[in-house]
């Protein structure tokens, strides 16, 4: 970053470009005990209790698991926008906002984390589907 502190919508949920290894994604942890990844800056794996742990940027890629479709808008989104439950890559499940047509959203679907720059200076994230809306 320039020396500039950016904004973000929460900067416990994700990380810029150069926070962490690997940004921008979602802010994780790796255990280096059992491998398993969990969502945010946390002290002991929530899976094997190890306090051997890497922080890091993860959830680059996901797969959604189902979508809603809001018809008001919210949070810097146009109305109609998608949210959606997805799994990363890595195994961890959260609900998340989805960029392009919520009509082309599915169950299966493959998506991309992408850093979402509002007019106001302030940063948030969202998942685009990783074809930009091709067809499979």
């Amino acid at each position: 970053m320039d020396g500039m502190t950016e904004q973000k919508t929460n900067p416990h949920v994700f990380v810029l470009k150069d926070e962490l290894p690997n940004g921008p994604g979602l802010r994780a942890a790796r255990c280096r005990a059992c491998g398993r990844h969990t969502q945010g800056r946390v002290l002991v794996c929530a899976h094997c209790f190890s306090d051997d742990l890497e922080a890091l940027a993860a959830g680059h890629s996901a797969e959604l698991i189902e979508h809603s479709i809001a018809r008001v808008p919210a949070g810097g989104f146009d109305a109609p926008y998608a949210i959606g439950q997805i799994r990363t890559d890595e195994g961890m499940i959260l609900f998340a906002p989805l960029l392009g047509d919520p009509q082309a959203f599915g169950p299966g679907k493959r998506l991309r984390f992408v850093q979402v720059d509002h007019p106001t200076g302030i940063s948030g994230f969202a998942y685009e589907l990783e074809e930009d809306g091709a067809p499979e």
